[in-house]
C-alpha cells in the first residue's frame, strides 16, 4: 500500500463519485494528497478482479457502502469542481482547460457547432447545427468520443437561447421553433428522447431548471409582455412568479439561487433595465439595482452569496459585483460581459473587449476584479461590434445568462 513521504504534508479531502452506468449512486472517496494544496484533479475508476475484489487507482482510499460496484469516475474533474470549459471556436468545437490555458480540438474542423453547453458532471458537451435551413442537436463526450444525435423525432428549428441542464446531468432543457411556436423542449441526453414542456399555444422562451430538478422557468410572451413562470417538467402546474413589474419586459430567467427560492433576471424597457430576484414562494420580485444604472444579465454565485451582472457602459458593457440582496455593488472589470461563474465560486467566466483589439477574449477573472486570464483570444476578424466575437457559444456546466 501507498505511503506518503515522511516530509510531505498529508491532506483528505472528501469527494463524491458517480457511477457511470447509473448516475443516481454515488459512494464517498477519501482523496489522500501529499501535497500542501487542495487536490485540484482526479479521475478514479474502481472495478472488480476475478474473485470480486475491488480494485483502486494507488493513492485513493475508498470508503464503499454496500451498493454494488461498476464504473465510478470522480464527479470533481478537474480545477476542483469546474472541469473543462467546452467553446466553439470559429465553428471548431474545443476544450480548454483553464487551469493551463491548453486547448485541443473535440470534433473535426469542417462541424460548425453553435449554442454549446456542458454537462454539470462535466462529462458531455452539446451542440446545435443549421445546415440547409434544418436545426440538428448532438451530444459528444468532451473527450470527443461518442457523438450521437438528440431529438430526431422531432422537427425543429433551434432559437438562439441558452441551453440549460439538469443538475443530475441527465436532461437538457432547450429553447426550439415547433409547428411555428417558440417552445421549451426538455431532452433525455442518454436515450435521445425530446418533448415539449410548455403549451402548443404559448410563445415561450430561455428555459432554465431548478436546483431540485422539478421545475423549469422561462419566459411566457403574450400581447400584453413578457414574464416570468415556472412550469413542472411534467407541463403541469405553469404559474407566474416575479408579480406585477410596472410595465416591465422580462428578457429571461438568468439563474437560480441554490436554495431554489430565487430566480434572478433582468427587467425593462427601451429606456430603462433593472436586475430583479424572484421570489418562488411569495410570487414577488424585488429589484436590486439602482435606478441610475441600465443592468442586465445577472448570474448567482454557487453558494448563493453574489450575483454578478453587467452594466451598460459608453463602450458596452462593465461587470458589477453584489451581494445576493443587491447590496455593496461596484464594478470588477471594464469593458466585460457576463459568461457566468465557475463551479467553485473562485472565478467568472467574462468576454473581455477592451479598445485595444489585440487584448480582448473570452477569459476568467476572480470575483475581486484581479488575476484576468484570456482563454480564447478575439482576433480583430471577431470584434466588429459587441455581439461579434470568436466564439460561437460555450459552457462551464453552470447556468449563466
Amino acid at each position: 500500500m501507498w505511503q506518503p513521504r515522511a516530509d510531505r504534508h498529508v491532506a483528505v479531502e472528501t469527494f463524491l463519485a458517480r457511477d457511470i452506468r447509473h448516475p443516481a449512486r454515488t459512494i464517498a472517496l477519501d482523496v489522500t494528497n501529499e501535497f500542501d494544496s487542495k487536490v485540484r484533479w482526479c479521475e478514479i475508476q474502481i472495478v472488480h478482479d476475478a474473485r470480486g475484489r475491488v480494485k483502486q487507482w494507488p493513492r485513493v482510499a475508498i470508503k464503499i457502502d454496500r451498493t454494488s460496484v461498476s464504473d465510478y469516475e470522480a464527479a470533481a474533474m478537474m480545477r476542483g469542481r469546474d472541469g473543462l470549459l467546452i467553446a466553439s471556436v470559429k465553428g471548431q468545437l474545443e476544450a480548454i482547460d483553464p487551469a493551463s490555458g491548453s486547448a485541443r480540438p473535440i470534433l473535426p474542423a469542417d462541424v460548425k457547432a453553435e449554442g454549446v453547453s456542458r454537462s454539470p458532471d462535466g462529462r458531455i458537451a452539446t451542440f446545435w447545427t443549421n445546415e440547409a435551413g434544418r436545426s440538428r442537436l448532438f451530444a459528444v463526450g468532451v473527450d470527443g468520443r461518442d457523438r450521437r444525435e438528440l431529438a430526431t423525432g422531432l422537427s425543429v428549428t433551434w432559437n438562439p437561447s441558452i441551453d440549460t441542464w439538469s443538475s443530475d446531468s441527465g436532461f437538457l432543457a432547450t429553447e426550439v421553433t415547433l409547428g411555428g411556436v417558440a417552445r421549451i423542449l426538455i431532452v433525455d441526453v442518454a436515450t435521445g428522447a425530446a418533448r415539449p414542456v410548455t403549451p402548443p399555444n404559448l410563445v415561450a422562451h430561455n428555459p432554465l431548471w431548478s436546483p431540485d430538478d422539478h421545475w423549469i422557468a422561462f419566459t411566457p410572451q403574450t400581447t400584453t409582455g413578457r414574464g416570468l413562470s415556472v412550469i413542472r417538467t411534467d407541463g403541469t402546474q405553469m404559474h407566474d412568479v416575479a408579480g406585477d413589474l410596472h410595465g416591465l419586459d422580462v428578457s429571461g430567467p438568468d439563474t437560480w439561487s441554490p436554495d431554489g427560492e430565487w430566480i434572478y433576471f433582468n427587467a425593462g424597457t427601451t429606456a430603462v433595465s433593472h436586475v430583479f430576484r424572484a421570489s418562488i414562494t411569495r410570487r414577488i420580485s424585488q429589484q436590486l439595482t439602482a435606478d441610475a444604472l441600465r443592468a442586465y444579465a445577472t448570474a448567482s454565485s454557487p453558494d448563493g452569496s453574489r450575483i454578478a451582472f453587467v452594466v451598460d457602459a459608453p463602450y458596452g458593457f462593465d461587470l458589477w459585483i453584489a451581494n445576493s440582496d443587491g447590496r455593496e455593488p461596484h464594478r470588477i472589470l471594464a469593458a466585460a460581459g457576463l459568461g457566468g461563474w465557475s463551479a467553485d465560486g473562485e472565478y467568472i467566466l467574462v468576454r473581455w473587449k477592451p479598445p485595444d483589439d489585440a487584448l480582448g477574449g473570452l477569459g476568467t477573472v476572480k470575483p475581486d476584479g484581479t488575476d484576468l486570464k484570456i482563454l480564447i483570444p478575439f482576433d480583430p476578424s471577431c470584434r466588429q461590434g459587441w455581439e461579434e466575437t470568436c466564439e460561437l457559444g460555450f459552457g462551464w456546466g453552470q447556468a449563466r445568462p
